[in-house]
C-alpha cells in the first residue's frame, strides 16, 4: 500500500507542477487514451480540478491499513 501511496503522490506532485499549457495537452492525451483503452496516469477528473483551481494541495491521512487522500483546492 505504501508503494501505491508513493506512486500516486509523485503523479499528483507532477500534475501540480505542470503549466496551464501542459495541463491542456495532458488532458487531451488522457482523453484519447481513455477512448483507445490505454488509460494511465491521472484521470480526467484530476486534470479538470487542476485546470479550475488557483492552488491545489494534498496529503495522505492514515486510515487503518489504507490511506485517505485529502485534497484542498482554492478556487
Amino acid at each position: 500500500m505504501a508503494k501505491k501511496k508513493s506512486d500516486f503522490g509523485v503523479r499528483l506532485n507532477s500534475l501540480m507542477a505542470m503549466s496551464d499549457e501542459d495541463i491542456d495537452a495532458a488532458y487531451e492525451e488522457q482523453l484519447m487514451n481513455q477512448i483507445t483503452g490505454s488509460e494511465k496516469g491521472a484521470g480526467l477528473g484530476l486534470f479538470e480540478i487542476r485546470r479550475q483551481v488557483k492552488t491545489l494541495s494534498f496529503e495522505f491521512e492514515p486510515d487503518g491499513e489504507d490511506f485517505m487522500l485529502v485534497m484542498r483546492a482554492d478556487i
